[in-house]
């Protein structure tokens, strides 16, 4: 894991604006275990673009493993609305 974010974060360098690497990023860190990181950086990104469609789903996802259900509802609900 600790290459793997190696790796990623001097893509990002190269790419700021890569949301694919981003969000690899914060999978990478959530596989290896360091939630408290990864939940930080995928909350981050959402304030940061809370209507991509991309980061929602992604977001929600993080909440199911962590068990957050009604959190994941109203994520998930966001991205069915056509008027968020």
């Amino acid at each position: 894991p600790d290459r793997a974010l190696r790796d990623i974060d001097a893509l990002i360098a190269s790419r700021p604006s890569d949301l694919r690497l981003k969000l690899r990023r914060i999978g990478v860190l959530n596989e290896a275990g360091r939630t408290a990181e990864a939940d930080a950086e995928m909350d981050a990104l959402f304030q940061a673009m809370p209507d991509d469609p991309g980061v929602r789903l992604n977001f929600a996802a993080l909440k199911i493993e962590r068990a957050e259900y009604s959190q994941a509802v109203d994520l998930l609900n966001a991205l069915l609305d056509p008027f968020p």
